[in-house]
């Protein structure tokens, strides 16, 4: 098992390393059946509407016009409101709150209505309701699962020569920690 934290990463950052650059490496290990990543936390951008605030009654816009503007299709996003989430397109292209706080979701007496004015966007986790801990720090786990014909003892020795290698392969601001 292998813990994974960052103390100047977003999370989502040490999900992909841990990811694409650990886990699919020691799965590849003979001898190894799987490897779960727990805590996993994709980056996603967070919409946050508060549909009672000020800023969405003086635009008078609504969630619907929120859901259906021609700008906001091709990738899913969730938009978090005090009664209600929405599920939002817009395009792959936009990987970034800065990029979302832009849009335009509609138009009120001739004038733009950019979502920054109606809502919180920023960049975040795709779940923020789950988290692994470790050592009391939110962190991404990954768990090596033998298959069942396998000798662990040369499963492990196999993972802790290949430790240098791993650890070259991950910034410095991620700590790799076996529990022992």
């Amino acid at each position: 098992m292998f813990s994974l934290v960052s103390a100047t990463l977003p999370l989502s950052a040490v999900d992909d390393y841990g990811q694409i650059t650990l886990a699919q490496q020691i799965s590849q290990l003979p001898g190894i059946a799987q490897v779960q990543v727990f805590g996993s936390q994709k980056f996603a951008v967070r919409v946050q509407v508060d549909p009672v605030s000020a800023a969405l009654a003086v635009s008078r816009s609504t969630m619907s016009d929120l859901r259906y503007q021609d700008q906001l299709q091709h990738a899913c996003r969730t938009v978090a409101g005090a009664r209600q989430n929405t599920i939002l397109t817009a395009t792959a292209a936009m990987r970034s709150a800065a990029e979302y706080r832009e849009l335009v979701i509609a138009y009120r007496n001739g004038q733009p209505v950019k979502l920054k004015e109606i809502a919180n966007v920023v960049d975040g986790g795709e779940n923020d309701r789950t988290a692994n801990l470790y050592n009391n720090e939110r962190s991404i786990v990954l768990a090596v699962f033998k298959q069942p014909d396998a000798n662990t003892v040369k499963i492990v020795d196999s993972i802790y020569e290949r430790l240098p290698t791993y650890r070259a392969q991950i910034p410095a601001s991620v700590k790799m920690e076996l529990p022992g």
